[in-house]
């Protein structure tokens, strides 16, 4: 029977709610009875006292809100807690870095068709807490968080969020770029290159990539560079004129946290050889179910660094991608390799060229 029966039916009709919590890779399903569900190849957790409140059709976002009530208890010693629980700890004590979303659906128990029916989908603005339960206040997915706020104003110093994407925004990719390279001289495993245009940023390292002549990929790992003279480990069939790829350094490296996180200082010994300042950048790292946790950088100073916000794993022995920091403004832009997509405009005058605005500059 086909879900909109089950809806008109006076006897048939069993309506369940489904709901979906996704944060990163993490993926939770929940359902309004006492017992799990299969439906259309995916388990539904039970549920029991999971809610939310009316679903509104609006243009106005505080009318458009849905909030979200899950059991849940606070006292962390508490036992025989609800299958919701696994939820609090996405917030408590450290909320994620991430977007949680949510969606809504609705089934009929014993539809042999087992269709569900999308009733809403958005994302999880914040949550609130109680002794028992949690209420999440969620905003619809056809809202746009990036709309709200003044619109930018014309500078000449940067002020775009770092590593940001898109049109207008910084464009900076933090990871190697490629870079193509032509051979002109090959002794042993000294390959000397032609570079076409001057690449991006520097290159220290990595592998360097060609397609041989029965078009075959083939790589070789670069051992020093002297130059336009690339060392390679094993030059392989390399001749001239081949058309290579080697890859520029990327903007993060590795630390280990040489002690524990003190408050909302980390320290580790890598931080003292980054090239750059580290404030305005930020630290990366996957926790054991895959979600990956982001923290921005505060500030730095040798070897130490303060994050905006902390967490457990933030122990001695954890690895970090750290990723360099940047002042905003064309200099360190261009040392950057991303001047091309610098935002300033660096010509503002700094008067009223016409004399009559005392509010110029």
């Amino acid at each position: 029977m086909a879900f909109s029966l089950f809806e008109l039916s006076r006897f048939l009709g069993r309506k369940v709610a489904l709901y979906t919590f996704v944060l990163g890779p993490l993926v939770r399903r929940y359902n309004t009875t006492d017992r799990e569900l299969t439906i259309g190849g995916e388990v539904y957790k039970p549920g029991r006292g999971i809610s939310h409140s009316a679903i509104r059709d609006t243009a106005s976002s505080g009318k458009a809100e849905v909030k979200i009530t899950i059991p849940a208890v606070l006292d962390p010693a508490a036992t025989g807690t609800p299958p919701t629980q696994e939820l609090l700890g996405w917030w408590r004590p450290y909320p994620p870095s991430s977007r949680v979303t949510v969606t809504i659906a609705e089934t009929h128990l014993g539809d042999p068709d087992e269709e569900i029916f999308e009733v809403w989908s958005g994302r999880v603005i914040g949550p609130s807490f109680r002794d028992l339960e949690m209420v999440l206040t969620c905003d619809p997915s056809h809202s746009n968080p990036r709309t709200s706020g003044r619109a930018r104003r014309i500078s000449r110093n940067c002020g775009v969020p770092l590593y940001s994407q898109g049109y207008g925004m910084c464009n900076l990719d933090p990871e190697p770029i490629a870079t193509a390279a032509v051979v002109a001289d090959v002794t042993g495993n000294d390959v000397t290159l032609s570079f076409p245009a001057t690449p991006a940023r520097p290159i220290s390292g990595g592998p360097l990539e060609w397609v041989d002549g029965n078009d075959e990929p083939q790589a070789a790992e670069i051992v020093s560079i002297d130059g336009n003279v690339f060392t390679l480990d094993d030059a392989g069939n390399l001749a001239v004129d081949d058309a290579v790829t080697v890859y520029t350094d990327p903007l993060w490296f590795v630390a280990t946290l040489g002690v524990d996180a003190v408050g909302l200082t980390l320290t580790a010994p890598e931080f003292g050889t980054s090239p750059f300042g580290l404030e305005g950048g930020m630290i990366r790292w996957a926790r054991d179910n895959g979600l990956v946790e982001t923290r921005n950088i505060l500030a730095h100073t040798g070897t130490s660094i303060t994050i905006d916000y902390g967490h457990a794993d933030l122990v001695a022995g954890r690895e970090l991608r750290t990723y360099w920091g940047c002042p905003h403004n064309l200099e360190a832009c261009t040392a950057r390799g991303n001047a091309i997509h610098y935002p300033g405009f660096v010509w503002l005058p700094t008067d009223d060229p016409m004399g009559r605005s005392q509010a110029w500059g």
